[in-house]
């Protein structure tokens, strides 16, 4: 029997939506490939984790989201450092409240964290540069690390990030870093890295390479963290994934940007390679959106070089997609364009677990 009713599924919000929608999120796994949990609250548990409650895993858990893929910037020359430290953070913090949450390792996780009722953190990192040498993918991964993006937004001695002025591709030291990190089992994700860089890391790749963040450059013409569709093209051939973000200026170059115009990107992939290679990368927190006074003020604090590449203009978040309970509206969005309950799972989490899946398998490449 099909509910065709709306529902306010939670009394902190106004909004409204189907027994479809709720059904497909609250049954689903659902993996965000990049958040950037932020805000005021998610600062306080990640500063004093004996403070944590109950409640702030439920707060976790209300957003519809199972598996939150962590991942922080390194740089400078105490890159490897600084990561150690994070990790051994964020290792702590999950083996001290590991009645509320799991580190996700490997595929059976995936099935435990939804069967267990828990919150799934997804280890990674915002560049390479903590691999001062190949054997660190190894140690790295000993730590939980199964995810890494090879460069953030500059070049470095892995490759070229999108904000380099010029794009030498993948290094010799970056090849090899991608040939262990499939050995070991470890994501190559290429969301940063620029263009030639993205297409030679796809190409060194024996497994498949993930996107975790971006959008689709063709509609949103220059923006140089969208992916062309010749690089969309190379990585579903290889079986990746893009997980598609929900910042404003990623998504079109002109107002208004609303989750329609989210959701087109959705079908621009769906058309192009496939809708079994799209999902979700908010790069996004969960805290209540904020005012564009408070996202402009933040803006202006930014390096001016940062401010010419991101292009933010008078919002950060998407019109509908700007709040803690987006992936409601996502699959609402999804139902709208008409796509099926089993390419809806597959853009909500389905998609990604497939292709971590396979990059995480120790087999032969």
């Amino acid at each position: 029997m099909i509910n065709r009713g709306r529902f306010q599924a939670f009394a902190q919000s106004g909004a409204t939506y189907s027994a479809h929608a709720i059904d497909l999120v609250e049954g689903s796994l659902v993996i965000d490939m990049l958040s950037a949990l932020g805000g005021e609250r998610w600062e306080k548990m990640w500063s004093n984790a004996s403070a944590i409650g109950e409640s702030d895993f439920q707060w976790l858990k209300s957003s519809g989201i199972s598996v939150f893929h962590l991942a922080g910037t390194t740089s400078g020359s105490r890159a490897r450092e600084y990561a150690f430290k994070e990790f051994a953070r964020l290792n702590s913090l999950i083996l001290y409240k590991s009645a509320h949450v799991m580190r996700i390792d490997d595929a059976g996780d995936f099935e435990r964290v939804k069967r267990e009722g828990k919150v799934g953190f997804l280890l990674g990192a915002q560049n390479s540069v903590h691999f001062d040498k190949v054997d660190d993918v190894d140690t790295f991964w000993l730590l939980g690390q199964r995810v890494s993006q090879l460069t953030h937004n500059e070049r470095d001695r892995i490759g070229s990030g999108g904000m380099a002025w010029f794009d030498g591709g993948l290094t010799e030291f970056g090849a090899a870093v991608v040939e262990r990190m499939n050995k070991v089992g470890m994501t190559v994700d290429v969301a940063h890295c620029a263009d030639r860089t993205t297409l030679e890391a796809i190409e060194a790749s024996s497994k498949p390479v993930a996107i975790s963040h971006a959008n689709c450059r063709a509609l949103n013409p220059g923006y140089p963290r969208c992916k062309t569709d010749e690089a969309l093209r190379k990585m579903a051939a290889k079986g990746g994934v893009m997980g598609l973000t929900v910042l404003r200026a990623f998504v079109r170059g002109e107002e208004p940007t609303t989750i329609e115009h989210w959701l087109d990107h959705v079908d621009h992939i769906a058309k192009l390679v496939g809708v079994e290679h799209a999902g979700i990368g908010s790069d996004a927190g969960l805290a209540t959106s904020s005012s564009p006074k408070e996202e402009m003020e933040w803006y202006e604090r930014l390096p001016s070089d940062v401010k010419r590449f991101y292009r933010f203009r008078t919002r950060i978040g998407i019109d509908g997609l700007d709040h803690p309970k987006r992936v409601y509206d996502i699959a609402e969005g999804l139902i709208r364009r008409g796509y099926g309950d089993a390419d809806i799972r597959g853009v909500l989490g389905l998609n990604f677990k497939r292709m971590l899946e396979e990059t995480w398998s120790r087999k032969k490449a």
